[in-house]
């Protein structure tokens, strides 16, 4: 039985940072620093999600350099590399004690391939750069540590999400305890990779939209955090812009329950828009630096060649993503593999598919909207995954989108179970046991 009064609105858009309290964000930033520090622990070897690149970028921007694509790797990244190893513990390295390291001599011939956006780059570069010039420590580690902000960033998302749905107390806090039992997160914010900075997009997108859901009128002000939100997304990564995907749908409910149709619908489309062509000006800007005779050495691996027209393949990923909390265990490294996981991500998939379907069949209008949206995002961006790669001059699909494409979609799945059991009576019972296993599978995975 759903409770009318669940969702409390208010005129005060300022007060976003005020649904928060400091131990709100004490709690978080404790848990994403032990889940950042245990995994670095565990995992000192470089990730296959191809962390010698994103290493390489980093130290390019923290050298006020922006990288070319084709070029070696610098030399601190090649030591980092032969010194601690690689996922793929049977590829041969040369001698972590060697004066000088020969690129050619790494995997997908040590040089730089990544034309990404530079906003997380730039991020980290800050951490590990000004850190690494007063310690003198480790800069992939400094760097990695940078991922402590960006899971600490997304979580608060998700509790600002929650708080602004009208969950209080322990409750709220519930999403960034069950990131902690989904490796693919986990993962992706302990080692440098971009993933971890859509997923921190991806909680501040949750946010946004949250307060746009229950604020009584049209807010400029919101619509200008929306806004901002998409610029951000173009300049991370292109999977970020699901998350604003999200937010887009999310804007145009809000106003269609306030009988604001033409507005709500005319602000979806420009936060839609201008995520769009902020990352496609920045791809076009990669694409006029990318030398005409680069070519990736290292390619797709994991794509199949389409066969005849891509429909078929492109409808197949429509389930991929949805729920995002699925697993998808390569290239996780082992030591975040239990038996546990396994079972665990199906019971919280099975959560998930029932959130969504109470949520749009028997919630008030805020939460059939957040139920609704967030699933549209999750089924489109599987399906938009498997296009772009169909569609594209490779003509290729996944067999599976992996879950890493979903990470922006994360926070918004999570605030859903919690807010769709906060307004039932199971409300004490379900974060109980969403805490446990999530728990149980952190705990499991990096010790």
């Amino acid at each position: 039985m759903t409770r009318p009064t669940h969702v409390r609105p208010t005129n005060n858009v300022g007060s976003m940072s005020g649904l928060v309290t400091s131990v709100d964000v004490v709690c978080v930033v404790i848990l994403s620093v032990i889940a950042v520090g245990l995994h670095m622990a565990q995992y000192p070897r470089l990730s296959a999600f191809d962390e010698p690149t994103h290493i390489d970028y980093t130290l390019s921007l923290t050298n006020l350099e922006y990288p070319t694509l084709g070029e070696p790797y610098d030399q601190v990244t090649l030591r980092e590399w032969a010194c601690r190893g690689h996922h793929f513990v049977d590829s041969q390295l040369p001698d972590c004690e060697s004066d000088e390291f020969v690129p050619g001599e790494f995997a997908g011939q040590g040089i730089q391939r990544n034309s990404s956006p530079p906003l997380y780059y730039a991020i980290s570069a800050l951490v590990a750069g000004p850190a690494r010039a007063i310690t003198g420590l480790s800069f992939v580690s400094l760097a990695r540590l940078s991922g402590v902000l960006f899971l600490s960033i997304g979580s608060l998302g998700s509790v600002v999400a929650s708080r602004s749905l009208g969950v209080r107390g322990i409750s709220g806090l519930l999403s960034p305890v069950i990131v902690l039992g989904m490796p693919t997160v986990l993962h992706a914010t302990s080692t440098v990779n971009s993933d971890g900075g859509v997923y921190a997009v991806g909680g501040v997108a949750a946010a946004v939209a949250a307060r746009c859901l229950v604020h009584e009128e049209q807010s400029t002000r919101l619509f200008g955090l929306a806004m901002l939100v998409a610029v951000v997304a173009g300049l991370t990564k292109t999977t970020a812009l699901f998350g604003v995907g999200i937010l887009g749908l999310m804007l145009a409910g809000s106003g269609l329950m306030r009988g604001a149709k033409r507005r709500s619908l005319l602000e979806s489309v420009a936060v839609l828009a201008t995520g769009a062509l902020v990352h496609a000006a920045w791809m076009a800007f990669a694409a006029s630096r990318r030398p005409s005779d680069f070519v990736n050495p290292i390619g797709n691996g994991n794509g199949v060649a389409v066969e005849g027209g891509p429909i078929r393949e492109i409808v197949q990923g429509a389930d991929d993503l949805f729920p995002p909390t699925r697993l998808s265990w390569f290239p996780i490294p082992d030591v975040l593999q239990s038996s546990w996981q396994e079972p665990w991500a199906i019971v919280l998939g099975l959560v998930v598919v029932a959130s969504a379907l109470l949520a749009i069949a028997h919630s008030d209008g805020v939460s059939r909207i957040w139920g609704t949206a967030t699933v549209v995002g999750c089924v489109a961006s599987g399906m938009i995954v498997q296009a772009g790669l169909a569609l594209g001059s490779r003509n290729i699909y996944f067999p599976e989108v992996n879950s890493r494409y979903g990470l922006a979609l994360v926070p918004f799945v999570t605030v859903l179970i919690v807010a769709v059991a906060d307004q039932r009576r199971w409300s004490r019972a379900v974060p109980a046991v969403l805490s446990a296993g999530s728990l149980v599978g952190f705990g499991l995975s990096v010790f």
